[in-house]
């Protein structure tokens, strides 16, 4: 998964589906990222926008990892 600082103080976590359920579709994606909103908001107290994608959707240094905080907020 990965976190976006975004300007304003907003965020968005990204995650992606385990290969074995890639034929989900956008409404079940959908629904998995409201119930992952709610509880990043319930366990880590903080509201950020989830989208769940397809797998390898997510991308990924040479390596293979993941990036995981990709921070959009103005320098300076």
């Amino acid at each position: 998964s990965q976190l976006f600082a975004e300007p304003a103080g907003s965020s968005t976590v990204r995650c992606e589906l385990r290969p074995e359920f890639a034929s989900a579709d956008t409404g079940m994606r959908r629904e998995l990222g409201e119930w992952l909103q709610h509880r990043v908001k319930t366990l880590v107290g903080v509201s950020a926008e989830v989208e769940v994608g397809l797998p390898d959707s997510i991308e990924r240094t040479l390596v293979g990892k993941a990036r995981r905080v990709i921070d959009q907020r103005p320098k300076g």
